[in-house]
């Protein structure tokens, strides 16, 4: 059963607020970092400017997710 869901993109705030809304645990990595998108997620990111490994370091420091949505 998925739970725990990750967003990535440019901008998440849409997707991760419809999957707060549906029940799930939302963690988000996008590079405006909204208000209203901080307060659907459980934790986020800012993701501006980041390397490959500095990019899988945020995607791991969120734990075990059930799903990844590309946003």
């Amino acid at each position: 059963m998925i739970k725990k869901v990750l967003m990535i993109g440019n901008s998440v705030r849409n997707i991760a607020c419809s999957a707060k809304k549906a029940g799930y645990i939302v963690y988000a990595l996008d590079r405006f970092g909204d208000v209203d998108m901080q307060k659907c997620a459980d934790k986020a990111q800012l993701l501006v400017n980041k390397s490959m490994n500095e990019l899988r370091d945020m995607v791991e420091s969120f734990g075990d997710v059930d799903a990844i949505i590309l946003g």
